[in-house]
């Protein structure tokens, strides 16, 4: 009976050990389960926020190349109003000149 109990001892201790190493496999296989699943969301997020801030940039390069064409139309019409008015200027300048002379003669001014 000694010899029975023995075995059934012996039988208990490695299947004690089987289970240990099985509960050991399963931990180590969760982990790195675990660790590929917070590895894929990083990616994830990553990726997402990577196609949002390239969106964004796009639109704000969108929005600089639009403004820089405002701009650029704004001066162009500045440019061009600053030459007509010195173009009258230049046409006028007699008749302005003789009128201011004659308004300071009248007394008008001064």
């Amino acid at each position: 009976m000694t010899i029975y109990m023995d075995e059934i001892i012996q039988n208990i201790i490695k299947t004690d050990h089987q289970a240990r190493k099985i509960i050991d496999e399963a931990r180590k296989e969760r982990e790195s389960h675990e660790s590929d699943m917070a590895k894929e969301i990083e990616d994830y997020k990553y990726n997402a926020f990577k196609d949002i801030w390239e969106k964004i940039d796009g639109y704000t390069e969108e929005q600089n190349t639009a403004t820089a064409e405002k701009i650029r139309l704004i001066e162009e019409s500045a440019q061009s109003q600053i030459a007509g008015m010195k173009e009258k200027a230049d046409r006028n300048r007699d008749e302005w000149v003789k009128q201011l002379f004659e308004k300071v003669l009248a007394g008008e001014i001064g």
